[in-house]
């Protein structure tokens, strides 16, 4: 097979090596790959399709020969290949929870023709977790391997989460000392969507209830007021844009003694930082009309990230990780 980019090989186990091609070792440990950006991924091990695993990233069990085919920003066909060999079991899990602008779109098999370049910040999460920065986050993730799970679906508030079972399916699956991660709030607070509106007593004890239950698999809560949207902008500063949904979150985590990150606070004070202009063109889905192939008009969307913007956001939440 061509020699292309060496895999992104990320999150340290036990004893793990790798073999970019033969002869050469790359001195790793790893349970987590991850491709170069791009979509249309397809993994497979030793040649064979692995069913499903269509993301960025790949959480290694086995030991095999890793290949992942998929196309780069610039629309071409490529292919990344690893020898990986693996020992040990444990693998701990950050779980994310939440709403559109934490969602991984790369998962859609249409991402590149119809969203590019929409991008949830939960989508460039595990790009944090690598063995060079995760210590940083000792604190809070006790383990030398880490996988993010995103679970962020676009228009879900917290009660449309719960009833359509994507509480559930994470409960069931978590394991002690798994990280649950929630910003939710943009579509709790959209009164006129009654599919999607929760009261702020309503969001707070749905809070209460992913909380406990996360607590009760003695898994680690972590919740976040909901990232802020690019507006109101006045004298070049940018408010609140939801009202008393951040509050609620911060008396929740007050209540039940969970860390808090408040997003909402975070994301306003980094926007203002660096501009009105420089964040709508940058970090919002705003763009000219027929720049990308899923967009023949052009793009107005101050709630939604480009990558950049993702990136930056991500990397808010992992600093202030470090910290609590």
């Amino acid at each position: 097979m061509n020699k292309l980019l060496t895999l992104l090989l990320l999150i340290l186990v036990s004893s793990v090596s790798l073999v970019a091609e033969p002869g050469i070792t790359v001195g790793a440990k790893t349970k987590t790959l991850i491709a170069a950006v791009g979509t249309d991924y397809q993994w497979y091990r030793d040649g064979e399709v692995l069913a499903g695993e269509i993301g960025q990233t790949l959480g290694v069990r086995e030991s095999g020969s890793y290949t992942v085919a998929y196309t780069d920003v610039f629309g071409r066909s490529r292919q990344q290949t690893v020898c990986v060999e693996v020992t040990g079991t444990k693998i701990v899990k950050v779980y994310l929870i939440g709403d559109s602008t934490m969602a991984d779109y790369a998962l859609d098999a249409d991402y590149r023709a119809k969203r590019y370049p929409i991008t949830g910040w939960g989508q460039v999460f595990q790009a944090f977790m690598c063995s060079d920065s995760l210590f940083k986050v000792r604190n809070i993730i006790k383990a030398d391997s880490v996988v993010v799970v995103d679970k962020a679906r676009g228009g879900r508030s917290t009660r449309t989460f719960f009833e359509e079972g994507r509480w559930s399916e994470i409960f069931k699956s978590l394991e002690p000392n798994d990280l649950v991660i929630m910003q939710f709030g943009h579509n709790d607070a959209a009164k006129d969507k009654a599919e999607r509106y929760v009261t702020i007593e309503g969001y707070k004890e749905y809070l209460r209830l992913f909380v406990n239950q996360a607590r009760e698999k003695g898994a680690v809560p972590i919740l976040l007021t909901p990232v802020n949207r690019n507006y109101p902008w006045a004298d070049g500063k940018l408010s609140n844009v939801h009202g008393e949904y951040p509050d609620a979150v911060k008396q929740v985590a007050k209540e039940l003694n969970v860390q808090l990150i408040d997003l909402t606070q975070l994301s306003i004070d980094f926007f203002t930082s660096k501009g009105q202009g420089y964040v709508t063109s940058h970090y919002f889905m705003n763009f000219a009309a027929g720049l990308y192939e899923g967009y023949p008009n052009r793009g107005k969307d101050n709630t939604h990230f480009q990558p950049e913007g993702a990136v930056e956001v991500a990397r808010l939440v992992f600093q202030t990780m470090a910290g609590l």
